[in-house]
């Protein structure tokens, strides 16, 4: 996929800049939260949308590696699991 740095809405609808890769394989309900991995296995992305062509996006492996090192308790799910 090809990763960039786009505007769009949150999951809120809250506008939001953002850096994500682009999916041309089948997401499906429930990938969210999954690898997408290359030919090799290596984990490019994590899936968090599926796109209206069936595609979807994920976040960079790089940002969440940065972000997971930097976290230090766990956060709310937030409406999300309710």
């Amino acid at each position: 996929g090809i990763t960039a740095t786009v505007f769009t809405q949150d999951a809120y609808g809250r506008p939001s800049l953002r850096t994500v890769t682009s999916l041309r394989g089948t997401v499906r309900p429930g990938n969210s939260g999954g690898p997408a991995v290359d030919a090799a296995g290596a984990v490019e992305t994590t899936v968090f949308a599926r796109t209206a062509g069936g595609g979807g996006l994920g976040v960079p492996s790089s940002i969440v590696r940065r972000t997971l090192a930097g976290a230090r308790r766990p956060v709310s799910t937030g409406p999300c699991a309710r």
